[in-house]
């Protein structure tokens, strides 16, 4: 999140793009920065800029956050508001617009709905800040430094195997000699070549 702000803000004329299958992301959408999802695969073009987002959503960009604190989500231990779900959360965000317009209108919101947020107000804001991804992270971060290039195979294999990485040992084996290192699961040799382009790359690990 802060390195896409950063660009953002020192290099606008740049296009970011986040590679993920995680909906969280969705809310770092702007007209400078996509993300595109993982469940196609990595030949997938797709990139939900936030026209894409409020078409497969139907929320804004700056509206999944809430909708993540009204619904919740285990995999990341945010509770939500219990009782709301997806449906409920939709509805609501599509009504009143943010997590602060529901309640600044809970006396429109009528039944169970009602007092399920009456009741859960608190988590209710501590999700939202629980599913909030930081963008102002102090970072000692320059686009220049993330310039891509080869890597020192040896290196990269002595730290591997030290973490006992023996299933990336293979794939990096396999694709060092030219073949694709799973038919659909990654990128050629020759699609890898494009990316480094033809300069001299450096002799070091990353």
């Amino acid at each position: 999140g802060t390195v896409v702000k950063t660009n953002e803000k020192e290099h606008p004329e740049l296009r970011n793009k986040i590679v993920t299958s995680d909906m969280d992301a969705m809310q770092l959408v702007t007209d400078k920065t996509c993300v595109s999802s993982l469940h196609k695969g990595y030949q997938s073009t797709e990139c939900f800029y936030p026209a894409e987002v409020e078409k497969k959503y139907g929320l804004r960009p700056d509206q999944i956050v809430d909708f993540k604190a009204l619904q919740g989500d285990s995999s990341d231990n945010i509770p939500g508001v219990k009782g709301i779900g997806k449906v409920g959360a939709l509805q609501l965000l599509q009504e009143f617009g943010s997590l602060d317009g529901i309640y600044r209108h809970l006396d429109q919101v009528k039944g169970k709905k009602h007092d399920l947020l009456t009741e859960q107000k608190e988590q209710a804001y501590f999700s939202q800040e629980l599913a909030t991804i930081k963008t102002d992270v102090p970072l000692d971060y320059t686009l220049e430094a993330c310039t891509a290039h080869d890597f020192n195979q040896n290196a990269a294999t002595a730290l591997f195997e030290s973490l006992q990485f023996y299933s990336i040992i293979r794939r990096m084996q396999q694709w060092k000699k030219g073949g694709n290192m799973k038919k659909g699961s990654g990128l050629k040799k020759e699609e890898v070549a494009k990316i480094f382009g033809n300069r001299e790359v450096q002799s070091q690990l990353f």
